[in-house]
């Protein structure tokens, strides 16, 4: 059997299915992992709900202008190329938003990057993935195939948001100072109330008593 990525065509096996499955598992516990701590974590920096609203905005806008581009290239363009150059974009887009402090910043970065403010699976990487699964598959097990993509995607989103209360999760096991992994460096911190944000894992600790100076 073979598939057609962006006129190459190459034999195919499960491996390629699994892969997708494994890109599509990571991104779905990132993604259910975002929509709860990056609300959280602009409320940290200072903003407020409107300028929240406005990164969300900004933010499902560039997605569907990207996805319509990605989606003029596919037909073009090899889509293995077109995955790692979203994966790119995706890293690029998550060292930003832990790095800039500046909302103007932050919008513009939220247009052209790949955050996703929702718990859903949006944007450029879902298009791609479902022409590589239709092109992997023969019509007797495409829907098979497609479902298991939608069920590993729901189920891994599912424990991304369970994921986000982790942080107080250590707290409750006196785990000593859980500062290691904390989402915002300290000097771009504004003075926010740390009981707003216990979700964040040293806003945790500053609530607790066990973590008192």
């Amino acid at each position: 059997m073979t598939s057609e990525y962006g006129g190459e065509r190459r034999s195919t096996g499960s491996s390629t299915i699994a892969l997708l499955y494994a890109a599509r598992t990571a991104r779905g516990l990132g993604d259910g992992f975002a929509a709860i701590v990056l609300p959280a974590y602009l409320v940290e920096l200072g903003y407020s709900p409107f300028q929240i609203g406005v990164v969300a905005t900004g933010a499902l806008l560039g997605t569907a202008i990207l996805t319509l581009g990605v989606g003029w290239l596919g037909s073009s363009r090899p889509l293995r190329g077109l995955l790692l150059a979203g994966a790119l974009i995706m890293v690029l887009t998550g060292v930003g938003f832990a790095t800039l402090d500046s909302f103007l910043l932050l919008v513009i970065l939220a247009f052209v990057g790949t955050i996703n403010p929702s718990s859903g699976d949006i944007g450029i990487f879902v298009p791609l993935e479902h022409a590589m699964l239709a092109s992997d598959v023969d019509d007797k097990r495409r829907t098979l195939i497609f479902a298991r993509y939608s069920l590993v995607g729901g189920l891994s989103s599912a424990v991304g948001a369970l994921l986000a209360m982790a942080p107080d999760l250590f707290v409750s096991f006196d785990v000593p100072r859980y500062t290691g992994c904390c989402l915002i460096p300290g000097p771009q911190r504004r003075s926010r109330p740390a009981a707003r944000l216990s979700v964040l894992p040293e806003a945790s600790c500053i609530a607790s008593p066990h973590f008192s100076a």
